[in-house]
Formats: structure tokens, sequence, C-alpha cells
């Protein structure tokens, strides 16, 4: 060994020692903020009454695997597991229901989802900005309303982000087998994403073909031949047909897909129907999407750390809003902006050496775009094209945030030992001024104290019971908080396909003859005899006058015909609650329908 090899790996251990501190202190930083609410966070998980809102719906149908008695012979259930349940998700809770329950797993699976999503956008931002660029997106990215929002429940939608983060890594770094793989993945598991990453792919391989200066980085093997590129393109294709084939047969017995164009013979498809006014005509454009998603990206649902600050220290008045608070949404639409403009031209400047995968950040926004464009050009059969905004957005906004602040510093400030600390000084004060604590519970409900005990009752009559109720509202919770089958709720009455929607009318039209009876027993018993239905939830409440219950199009319109009715003024399932119900708690009452 040299004499002058000993100050190279003295140096060498420096510059490892530097950089663990700095990543040390990060990682303790990042605790300090966040770790308070993901602790408070698990403890909702933990607790059996609090659930995501269409975790209810697609979650319990995967009880059957786990308990062969629950939902046995269930047409609902049938449906959700054959039609709507990618073959990856599918295959992922059919294991784990060999081990534990399904719906503990959901509550869990979430988290290492979760950290996936957060490494992949770390990483993709490091590939552009380095690790402050990295420290600045996580310092935002964390604490994102909308990352909880959409993957809590643990439903197929959680895959969304973590497949999406990794593919912008993918491109960013030029390393089409792995954008490949994540495309296939993605067909598997919700194949919204696959074609967003389909068209990245297909992108990124002509963009590594463009001369240097217009390129993306082009991974360790360089340049793929056209033959590489053809034998990726169609291989990719084909494992994303075998991926999502077996669905598409599955949705066969269930009729043809409706469409916007259906809604005179079905108005569940259209406004003032099942789905709300993102998941139907007119959508919503890219850019007004964009504005909607960056706030949930950014912008908290309490207030800023900062107007807390000022409000502790007296400077306002306790219940008034600061013109911070007021005027955030607006600085962040400037900022971006100015940032998208800035970006754009140090993809394509030649003094910066991360330019090729600032390029891979500019295609996976255009690839953005396009599958957004044509989700509305081919809708239904691309999915909501809301999809495409909510689940890009914030990975797009959060590392172009980040690496606009970095590259800026760089820009500004020549000396190298300078730039780190500076661009951590001001994440931290865009965080204390428009960042914010999250909500604890964010993206569960906790069931209504009071109903509980309900639940509970439900929980423990036999496991092949069939509870039906008015669709809309404590019926929604049976399937999945007291695991017994429903006869119909909103959730599970689905607009997607014919056949399966004819078959909710048919369960919506007894239902409701049953429940605004006045005299005859026999649409009960039609709920028994024909249907299966052995318990009716009957809400006391629904029956005063001021309060009919509500539902939509074409059912809601037709209630008030219900109640209007000349006919004696007490309704029979009241009568039966006050005579005859099993469970009686407040304004809720069970009834059973065996012996009437």
């Amino acid at each position: 060994m040299t004499s002058g090899s000993t100050p190279s790996k003295d140096e060498g251990r420096t510059a490892l020692l530097k950089k663990a501190v700095y990543a040390a202190a990060a990682l303790a930083l990042i605790i300090w903020l966040y770790g308070p609410f993901l602790a408070a966070h698990l403890r909702y998980a933990l607790d059996p009454y609090s659930y995501s809102d269409d975790a209810r719906h697609h979650i319990a149908p995967f009880l059957r695997y786990f308990d062969s008695a629950l939902f046995e012979n269930d047409y609902p259930t049938d449906y959700y597991l054959q039609a709507l349940s990618p073959i990856l998700w599918k295959g992922v809770y059919f294991v784990a229901a060999q081990i534990m329950d399904p719906i503990t797993f959901s509550k869990f699976l979430p988290y290492p989802l979760w950290l996936l999503a957060m490494a992949g956008l770390a990483a993709a931002a490091y590939r552009i900005g380095g690790r402050p660029a990295a420290f600045a997106c996580l310092l935002f990215a964390i604490p994102a309303p909308v990352f909880f929002d959409r993957m809590v429940g643990g439903l197929s939608r959680a895959f969304a982000f973590p497949l999406l983060a990794w593919g912008l890594y993918a491109v960013t770094s030029g390393r089409l087998k792995l954008l490949a793989l994540l495309t296939v993945l993605a067909a598997g598991f919700y194949p919204a994403p696959a074609l967003l990453l389909a068209l990245l792919l297909f992108f990124a391989v002509i963009a590594q073909h463009l001369p240097a200066r217009f390129a993306i980085p082009r991974g360790q093997d360089g340049v793929p031949s056209l033959k590489q590129s053809a034998f990726l393109l169609g291989g990719t294709a084909v494992l994303c047909v075998l991926m999502v084939a077996p669905v598409l047969v599955s949705t066969q017995p269930y009729g043809k897909r409706l469409t916007e164009s259906d809604s005179s013979s079905y108005p569940e498809v259209g406004a003032g129907g099942r789905y709300g006014n993102s998941e139907h005509g007119p959508h919503m454009s890219y850019i007004s999407g964009f504005q909607r998603y960056i706030k949930s990206s950014f912008l908290p649902r309490r207030e800023p750390y900062l107007e807390s600050l000022i409000k502790k220290a007296g400077l306002v008045e306790t219940k008034r809003r600061s013109f911070l608070f007021h005027k955030k949404a607006a600085f962040m639409n400037g900022y971006f902006i100015a940032a998208c403009a800035f970006l754009l031209y140090a993809a394509f400047s030649r003094r910066f050496s991360q330019a090729s995968a600032l390029r891979g950040l500019i295609l996976f926004a255009l690839s953005s775009i396009a599958a957004h464009a044509a989700s509305i050009a081919f809708y239904p059969h691309l999915f909501f094209p809301q999809r495409y905004l909510v689940y890009t957005v914030p990975l797009i906004a959060l590392t172009a945030f980040a690496c606009s602040l970095v590259l800026a510093v760089r820009l500004l400030v020549r000396r190298e030992r300078l730039q780190g600390p500076i661009c951590a000084t001001v994440a931290l004060l865009a965080l204390l001024c428009l960042g914010g604590p999250s909500k604890e519970n964010e993206g569960y409900i906790t069931a209504e104290p009071g109903l509980v005990p309900l639940y509970q009752f439900i929980s423990h009559l036999p496991a092949d019971s069939v509870v039906a109720g008015w669709p809309k509202g404590v019926i929604n919770n049976v399937a999945y908080l007291s695991r017994r089958k429903v006869f119909l709720t909103s959730e599970i009455n689905q607009a997607f396909h014919q056949e399966y929607l004819n078959r909710m009318r048919e369960r919506m039209e007894v239902l409701m003859r049953a429940y605004f009876s006045r005299v005859d027993l026999s649409p009960l018993r039609e709920l028994r005899d024909h249907y299966g239905v052995t318990h009716l939830i009957v809400d006391l409440s629904h029956f005063s006058k001021g309060s009919p219950p509500q539902y939509f199009l074409p059912y809601g319109e037709r209630i008030p015909e219900f109640l209007s009715d000349p006919g004696p003024q007490d309704f029979l399932v009241t009568q039966l609650a006050e005579k005859a119900a099993i469970y009686r708690n407040g304004r809720v009452a069970i009834l059973e329908l065996e012996g009437m």
C-alpha cells in the first residue's frame, strides 16, 4: 500500500460519515414531525369499527376465502370476486386469507405499500436533484392527505401509488425493463395505472433513441436495438393482456358494459345516478384536475403550522383565518406555473448534469396527459378519467416542487457546500408556511358508537343469514363490520354491467314495496321466500315527516310516492318494529322474517 492511499481512504470515510450524519438528521426530523401522526393513524387501523368507505364492499367478499360458511351462494360476492377483482390483487388476498382474517390484513397492507410509494418517490427525486430533492420531496409527501386517502383499506387502488412512483423512478433512470415489469404488475393489481405505464414505456423507448440532448437516461446497457425495443414492447403487451383477460372473461355473465349512452334506460350511469360528478361526463380538464389535486398533495386539511403559531402568539383572533391560509392555494398554482417553465428550461439546458433524468419526469407528465385524454375518448372502457389525475398529479407535483427548488438553488448558489443546507432550509420554511398536521384518521370512518351494539348483534346471527334494510345508511356496514350477507346496499348497487344492474333493480323494487308497505305482508314474505332474506333492519326515522330516506336515480324521485300513499297512516314495518322486533336500539330495529 502506498503512502498516498491513506489520505484518500480517510477522505472517503469522512465523506461517508457526513452522508450518514445528514441522513440520520433528516430521518430524525421526519420521525419527529410525522411519527405521532403515523402512530395515531395506526390506532385507527386497530379499531375494529373503523373502516375505509370502499373497503366495505370490496374487502368483505374475501371473507369467503377465510371462512367458507360466510358469503356462500351470494350473487354480489360472486360479482365482486369475478368481475371487479384484478387477478394479482385477488391472489394476494386469497393467500392472505389462508393465514389471517382478510379485513385485518386489509388494514395493515397499506402501510408497506405506502412505504414503497414514499421510497419510489424519493428515489425518483434523488435521480434528478440528489439527496436535497429526495428530502424536500419526502417532507411534503409523508403528510400529503391524498396518499392515505386512496391507500387506506387495502383495495386494488392501494397499489397505484407505489407502482407509479417506481415507474417514475424507472423512467428517470432509464430502466426500461423495470418499467415493463411494473406495467405488467399494474395490469394484475390495478389496471388503470397500467395504461399510463404502458404509454410511458412506449414514449421512453422512443426517447432513448433521440439525440443525447433530448433523450432520457439510457441505463447501463446503452441504447437498445430496434429488435430489443420491439420485443420489450410486444412482450409487455402480451403479458398485460394475459393479466386482464381472466377478469374480462369473468364479466361476460354480467352483461354488456353500460355507458352514458344508456343513461336514458339506466339513469344510474348518468348525472344524479350511482356515481359522483367526477366519475361521469362532462369530465374535468387536465388543467382543472391538476389544480384540484395539487391541493391534496400539499395543502393540509388542518390549519398550517405557521397559522397555528400565529394564533398561539395571539397575533390574530382565534377564529380568524390568516391571509396566508386564504392565499396558499393561489400561491401553489402560481408557483407551479413558474416551476414548470423553469424545469422545461433545465431539462434541455447544458448547465444541469441531470437534465436527462428531468426529461424522464416530463415524459411521465406527458404520459399522464395522454392516458387522461384516452380515458375520456374511450370512456368508460378505460375506467374513470379522474383516476388518471388523482394518482399522477401528486407524484408529478411533489417531484417537480422538490427538483425545481434544488435546481434553482444550484443555479443561484455556486458553492456546493452551501447548496444542501440552503435547500433544506427553504424546504422547511415552505413546510412551515404551507404544511400542517394531517388528520389522524385520514382515510378512515368510524362507526357511530350508538350503532356498534347493532353490528355486534347481527354478527351473532347464523352465518347463512341474509340481512336487508334501506340500502343507504346502516346496512352499508353490515357485511364488513358484522360479516353477514346483505340483500342490497348502495355500495354493491354498481352500474357497470347491464345484467348485474338488472338484478339489483329487481331487488330494489321488492325492497321498496316491503319497506313502505301499509297493510300487505306479501312483499315481506317475497323477500323471505324468493330471495332468502332472514332479517330486515328498519330505520324508524325514515317514516317521520320531513326526513324521508334518500337514494340515487331512478328510485330517489319515487320515494315521495310511497310516503304520500293515502293508505293507513302507520307503515307495516313500524308496527312490527313496535311489537315483534328482536332488536331495538333508539331509531333502529331488526325484524326476523321467519314466521311472518
